[in-house]
């Protein structure tokens, strides 16, 4: 975020506030040794590499967009590899060596400015990165002081001032850092050995990308959400268009007719003995999930939709086979969702059947069923046994009015 300042470089140029304010810029990595990596998402499972080249770009974009919407503390930040890993010991020993070949070059007589002339070509190209497009002067003077051929040409005949040029390169940072990072030009400045300065201009140099980079998420943020909610919208029904797996054999089959009964007799074929002793829970849903995949691949292949794969297999014979656990997410849910038509019923006195929750209509005639034997029998249990529900309550409200007073 450009800012206008007195420093050296700082009055040459100016913009108006509405190009600052709408910068909008992708930053380039550069080849410096401090770069960060960049994060990357990671991949969902249980897909091919076709199907996730697809859809990844389509639903990152859609998560970073909302993300920068409704997160009004969202910000770019840097990556750095964990302390002690094998990444950060790499990238150590790697800056080390290069510093060392930098300051051996700058020791020899004649100075060598191999090393430093490549890292003002970096610096440089950085510089230029930070400019808008109103910046014409601004960008004409850092052409004309880092021109790497006159400083080649320099540095060859024993004519090169680099000192100069890098304090050049301070005084446009100066004049392009956001204010909050002028107390680190000023450290910069207070430097007066070469290669530590050199070394020090980086992390300065990444820390205004990150300015810039979070800057120009600020100015998009308003645009963004003008038009989040249709952009939001579109993407997830590309995403869904691409891969529906809301069950495990997709939209294709989940309505032909006769399916879901046929697959409930399986089913209830498989359970008849599931009161009985000798009934292992396991096994038989274990041979659920085969028999499934069996129905399922057999219809797929039958009406002409991509054969049930490997994967989606596993996938179904785990989801079966986990349903045992008491604290399986899908159990849980049935269970709470059963046990709310079944209040809802008692509550309605049978004289209307209450709204079936969601995921329940393949088995609603075997619920209802269930609901009316229960009902029958709550209903004759409060028959037999109301007085002594009624003594029992009453005994406990003037428990509760004696407390009271």
């Amino acid at each position: 975020m450009p800012k206008d300042s007195d420093k050296p470089g700082g009055g040459e140029d100016r913009t108006d506030s509405s190009e600052q304010s709408h910068s909008k810029r992708v930053w380039r990595g550069t080849p410096s040794p401090h770069r960060g990596n960049t994060p990357q998402s990671s991949p969902p499972r249980f897909v091919s590499a076709e199907e996730l080249m697809e859809t990844a770009k389509g639903v990152t974009n859609m998560a970073l967009a909302h993300e920068i919407v409704v997160n009004t503390d969202f910000q770019v930040k840097p990556s750095e590899p964990a302390e002690g890993s094998l990444e950060k010991r790499v990238k150590d020993i790697m800056h080390k060596a290069f510093w060392d070949v930098l300051e051996g070059q700058l020791s020899e007589n004649p100075p060598s400015y191999n090393h430093a002339i490549k890292l003002l070509a970096e610096i440089k190209e950085t510089l230029l990165s930070f400019l808008l497009p109103g910046h014409g002067r601004l960008r004409g003077r850092i052409e004309e002081v880092l021109d790497l051929s006159l400083i080649q040409q320099q540095a060859e005949n024993g004519a090169l001032d680099i000192s100069k040029v890098v304090e050049f390169v301070i005084g446009m940072m100066g004049s392009l850092c956001a204010p909050s990072r002028d107390e680190e030009i000023r450290k910069l400045r207070e430097i007066t050995d070469l290669v530590p300065l050199l070394k020090a201009i980086f992390p300065v140099m990444d820390k205004m990308k990150l300015d810039m980079a979070n800057f120009a998420v600020s100015s998009i943020r308003p645009h963004l959400l003008q038009q989040s909610v249709e952009y939001e919208r579109k993407k997830f029904q590309e995403f869904v268009e691409k891969q529906p797996m809301y069950n495990t054999t997709g939209e294709a089959i989940s309505g032909l007719p006769g399916l879901m009964d046929r697959l409930k007799r399986t089913i209830g074929v498989l359970l008849t003995e599931m009161h009985m002793p000798s009934f292992i829970a396991d096994e038989a849903l274990a041979t659920i999930g085969e028999r499934m995949c069996v129905e399922l691949s057999g219809r797929l292949s039958e009406h002409g939709f991509s054969p049930f794969s490997t994967n989606r297999q596993s996938i179904l014979k785990g989801q079966i086979s986990a349903v045992t656990l008491p604290d399986n997410a899908i159990r849980r849910l049935i269970g709470s969702r059963i046990q709310t038509y079944l209040l809802a019923f008692l509550e309605s006195s049978h004289r209307s059947a209450p709204t079936l929750p969601g995921g329940l209509a393949p088995v609603s005639k075997e619920l209802e069923e269930i609901a009316m034997k229960f009902g029958r029998l709550v209903h004759f249990n409060k028959l037999v046994y109301s007085p002594f529900y009624q003594k029992i309550l009453q005994e406990i409200v003037q428990e509760g009015e004696s407390n009271d007073t």
